[in-house]
């Protein structure tokens, strides 16, 4: 049985992974098939995470602005102190 935890860590791992591909390969060299191979999972099950490439790439943007915004937040609160 897939816990929660687990469908969460597999979904972090395939936003990482694809992160890395699309920054070394660009989106255009970066495929699915790259990204599940490296993930070690099927192309297919890719499809229960993101409906497609455009939506993970939206993901990892949003990942990307969530960490600037939470490291920008650090230091206007330390220097605020």
């Amino acid at each position: 049985m897939i816990t929660r935890s687990t469908r969460d860590n597999k979904y972090e791992k395939i936003v990482s992974v694809a992160a890395a591909l699309i920054s070394r390969n660009g989106y255009t060299g970066s495929s699915f098939h790259e990204i599940a191979n490296r993930v070690g999972i099927h192309k297919s099950t890719l499809f229960h995470y993101f409906k497609n490439k455009e939506e993970l790439l939206l993901r990892i943007l949003e990942t990307s602005v969530d960490e600037v915004n939470s490291e920008l937040e650090k230091i206007i609160n330390n220097n605020g102190n």
